[in-house]
């Protein structure tokens, strides 16, 4: 577990470096370290059935080099999807399909290493997870796309809707003489 620790705030740095240089899309970026930490997951009960503490070591580095690397990346990805002014309410929703899996994660567990007598169907699962949100989030508009989409519509500031209501309420309380567009019955 502290391997992993130590190289998740490496994994951190160095995607947060990588995504700098802008050599590709961050969501291709989020895509590929939710694809290998995914992997490295599935893998891990692998390692430690075959008895080798150096496989599960370099599993453990790797895992928790991509899961610290999609970490920094996904809250940069979230407004470029949603936009900048719905960003609280997506992060919001994020976390708590985060705090779900969570929760219901561990019962999973339990009941498939019930259900097998060992956890390795739960790591297959965790990692197939990840995997499928991978697959998931191809499904965006412009995913494979090389090139950023252009950014979501901004909805209208609150001065602008005070400024609308405005003229609106202007344009009902004026005379029907001045309306050009009124129609008498």
């Amino acid at each position: 577990m502290s391997a992993a620790g130590a190289s998740d705030i490496l994994g951190r740095i160095v995607s947060g470096w990588f995504s700098d240089l802008g050599h590709f899309r961050l969501i291709h970026l989020l895509s590929a370290w939710t694809t290998l930490a995914g992997v490295f997951i599935m893998l891990l009960p692998l390692s430690s059935l075959s008895g080798s503490y150096s496989a599960l070591m370099v599993i453990s580095l790797l895992y928790g080099f991509c899961s610290g690397a999609l970490t920094s990346v996904v809250f940069v990805v979230v407004p470029l999807i949603v936009g900048v002014e719905r960003m609280m309410g997506a992060l919001g929703l994020l976390q708590l399909i985060e705090s779900g899996a969570g929760l219901l994660g561990t019962p999973l567990s339990g009941f498939l290493k019930d259900v097998t007598g060992n956890y390795v169907a739960s790591f297959i699962v965790a990692g197939s997870f990840l995997i499928l949100g991978t697959l998931t989030m191809a499904t965006l508009p412009h995913y494979f796309s090389c090139t950023d989409p252009p950014p979501p519509p901004q909805r209208s500031s609150l001065d602008d809707k005070h400024n609308g209501l405005h003229s609106e309420l202007e344009h009902m309380t004026s005379s029907p003489s001045s309306d050009t567009n009124h129609r008498g019955v």
